[in-house]
């Protein structure tokens, strides 16, 4: 695991998280023509984002390109009774990075998160279909609390 570093996704380093959602997207990497295309100031929404405080976003570097990411968003709570929550978001590791450790570096930024930011606790959904990505939960100590159905509403003019 010494070739894979673990950056958080800024507007410098930006245009690598871009190619690496481009290539889990379209199942391959952008051409360099494509990359330079892609860099036409687009950015601006993501930065807004990455700049909010509430979103948090790292990626296992390798070979100069991002081959996985987690992205975790803070939820604060009204009132004094809760400090508010973490969510993982997304995890995704590149095919062919996977069982190679990059979504145990992507997890182990989550704890240091929870503590910086103060977080009640920290959630996330997984697919009852995904063994793998349970196990490895678990292994982390994340537990099924209750049996839920994750409901989602698309806006069918916006493109995905």
């Amino acid at each position: 695991m010494s070739d894979f570093w673990v950056v958080q996704v800024t507007r410098k380093n930006y245009h690598l998280f871009d190619d690496m959602v481009f290539w889990r997207q379209q199942g391959r990497e952008r051409t360099a023509a494509e990359k330079q295309s892609s860099r036409e100031g687009q950015y601006l929404d993501a930065w807004g984002a990455l700049d909010s405080g509430h979103l948090f976003v790292y990626a296992v570097q390798s070979s100069g390109r991002f081959v996985g990411w987690i992205s975790i968003v803070f939820m604060p709570k009204v009132g004094p009774w809760s400090k508010g929550v973490l969510y993982v978001d997304e995890l995704w590791t590149a095919p062919d990075y996977r069982r190679q450790g990059v979504a145990s570096l992507l997890l182990a930024k989550v704890r240091p998160l929870q503590a910086q930011l103060q977080a009640a606790g920290v959630r996330l959904y997984v697919g009852a279909d995904n063994p793998g990505a349970r196990k490895l939960y678990e292994s982390f100590g994340f537990r099924a609390r209750n049996a839920a159905i994750f409901m989602e509403y698309e806006d069918a003019d916006q493109d995905g």
